[in-house]
């Protein structure tokens, strides 16, 4: 029996198939050849719809050179979420949506679940997700006694903590990478 869907070793192979031309940006995500069907970001999928009446933006959370992540009172469901909104440029709104797409499709522990995408007012893409409190790992190896380090393991080295949080990490990333998905950021 054939599968249409490629072996770990094969969508791992696929991402490096670029097409000729300049690097693409190191945090742009991959998808294999296979994935992108033709067709662009913006034409695949059903239409979006508005999300802004639902949502109240707060604080902003962190901004680069894709767009910026706020903190997101949903009104419908009574959650705060994060929101993820591209800056106005074509490219960064057809890269949210790859990622929303990509990572929508990826149900894991330690991946972020994406709760929705639609528009905002100015009907640019709009990428709702889990908000997810969390320390950096920096802080982290600056506090051994922080309270983080109890849901990691029960190394109590800093060295086995610190090898206990990375292969947490790794097992989100071999679980992309068997999907067929390699994030460039890492």
């Amino acid at each position: 029996m054939s599968s249409s869907l490629p072996t770990p070793v094969q969508a791992f192979c696929a991402t490096l198939q670029l097409e000729d031309g300049p690097s693409p940006s190191p945090s742009r995500t991959l998808q294999p050849p296979h994935a992108l069907a033709g067709s662009s970001a913006a034409e695949c999928g059903p239409p979006l719809s508005g999300l802004a009446e639902d949502l109240e933006p707060g604080e902003l959370l962190g901004a680069g050179g894709m767009g910026e992540v706020r903190s997101a009172w949903q009104r419908s469901l009574g959650r705060r979420v994060a929101i993820k909104v591209p800056h106005p440029e074509t490219s960064a709104q057809e890269a949210l949506l790859r990622e929303a797409r990509l990572t929508g499709a990826l149900e894991h522990p330690r991946i972020v679940p994406v709760h929705g995408l639609g528009l905002d007012g100015e009907g640019r893409p709009l990428l709702v997700m889990k908000r997810v409190e969390g320390e950096p790992w920096r802080r982290l190896l600056a506090q051994p006694e922080h309270p983080a380090w109890e849901r990691v393991g029960s190394e109590a080295d800093p060295l086995g903590r610190n090898l206990e949080l990375l292969l947490a990490v790794c097992d989100a990333v071999e679980f992309a990478h068997s999907k067929g998905v390699l994030h460039r950021d890492l």
